[in-house]
C-alpha cells in the first residue's frame, strides 16, 4: 500500500478548483467587420457568431438578415431572444461605423484604414473583453471586467486615448460584454446537446503531468526499501532518493482522474513486487 505524501496531497487539492473551473466552460464571441467603403456585393457591417471558436451564425447589420451556419444557429435564430440580439448587434455596428469615421478624421495616417474589426468575447461570469484592430491585426484590448483599455499594437496610443475619453462608447462595450453576452451564453444552455465538449481537457492533462513530474520526489512508500549500495567512488555519504511505484503509474495521463474518482483519500494499492527506482546523489553539503 502506498500513501501520497502531504506535499503531494496538498498540491492536488490546490489544483482541483482550477481544474473544475476550466472543465466544460464554453465561450461566446461575436466578430464585427465594419467597412467604410464596401465593394459591390459587400455589406458595410457583418457579424460572425462563434461558440467555442466555431461559427454558428452570420448576421448582416444592413439587411438585418441572419444566416445559420450550424444546427445551433438555426435554433438560436428561431427564438424570441435572438430578436433582442439582432437589435443590440445592429446598434453596436452603427456605433463602430461612426467610430471608424472619427478615427479616419482624427489621424491622417488612418485615412487608408477602411475596415474596422471588433471582437466581443465572454464566458459565464468571467473573461469578458473587446478587441479592435485593422486588417487582421488587433490594436486595442478593452477588459470589460475592470473597464481598462490596453494598447496592443505599437503606435496605437492615440486611438486608445480617443476611445478612453468616449464614455458613451465605453459604457456600451462594458454593458454588451458583461451583461448581454453573458446572458446569451447562459441561454445557450437550453441547447447544451448542440454544444461540443470544450477542448480544455488536453490542457488539464498537460498541466497535471507537469505538476506530477515536479512532485515525484515527494512520493514515498510506507515500507522503507533498502537503499542500493553506494558506489566505491563516493568517499562521502550520498543522499538516496527513492521513487515509489507511483512513478510509473504517473506517466499515464489518466493518473489525476484515477486519484480524483477512485482514491479521494489519496490511497493507491499496488502489487508488492511492482518495480521501483532509486537514485544516489552526492550530498548537497559536504560532511
Amino acid at each position: 500500500m502506498l500513501i501520497l505524501s502531504n506535499a503531494f496531497s496538498t498540491s492536488i487539492i490546490s489544483v482541483l478548483p482550477f481544474i473544475l473551473l476550466m472543465w466544460g466552460t464554453h465561450s461566446l464571441c461575436y466578430d464585427f467587420t465594419i467597412n467604410s467603403k464596401p465593394a459591390p456585393g459587400q455589406q458595410w457591417c457583418t457579424v460572425q457568431g462563434q461558440v467555442d471558436q466555431k461559427n454558428f451564425l452570420s448576421y448582416d447589420c444592413g439587411l438585418n438578415k441572419v444566416k445559420s451556419m450550424s444546427a445551433l444557429g438555426g435554433k438560436v435564430n428561431a427564438t424570441i431572444n435572438w430578436e433582442e440580439q439582432k437589435t443590440l448587434l445592429r446598434d453596436i455596428g452603427n456605433t463602430l461605423k461612426q467610430k471608424l469615421a472619427d478615427i479616419k478624421a482624427e489621424n491622417d495616417m488612418a485615412r487608408g484604414l477602411n475596415t474596422l474589426e471588433g471582437r466581443m468575447c465572454c464566458q459565464h461570469k468571467s473573461n469578458s473583453s473587446w478587441q479592435f484592430g485593422f486588417n487582421g491585426q488587433m490594436w486595442l484590448l478593452f477588459d470589460s471586467d475592470n473597464r481598462r483599455w490596453r494598447e496592443i499594437h505599437p503606435g496605437s496610443n492615440w486611438m486608445k486615448e480617443m476611445w478612453e475619453n468616449d464614455k458613451e462608447v465605453t459604457e456600451l462595450l462594458h454593458r454588451s460584454s458583461i451583461g448581454d453576452c453573458r446572458t446569451w451564453i447562459q441561454n445557450l444552455k437550453e441547447w447544451e446537446a448542440e454544444l461540443e465538449p470544450t477542448d480544455t481537457l488536453p490542457l488539464i492533462y498537460i498541466l497535471t503531468y507537469s505538476c506530477l513530474l515536479y512532485l515525484l520526489p515527494f512520493l514515498s512508500s510506507t515500507i522503507p526499501l533498502p537503499s542500493p549500495p553506494l558506489p566505491s567512488s563516493l568517499s562521502t555519504p550520498s543522499t538516496v532518493i527513492h521513487f515509489s511505484p507511483l512513478y510509473y503509474f504517473s506517466l499515464s495521463p489518466h493518473f489525476l482522474l484515477y486519484v480524483i474518482l477512485y482514491n479521494p483519500k489519496g490511497l493507491l494499492p499496488f502489487p508488492s513486487n511492482f518495480p521501483s527506482l532509486s537514485l544516489s546523489l552526492p550530498p548537497l553539503i559536504p560532511v
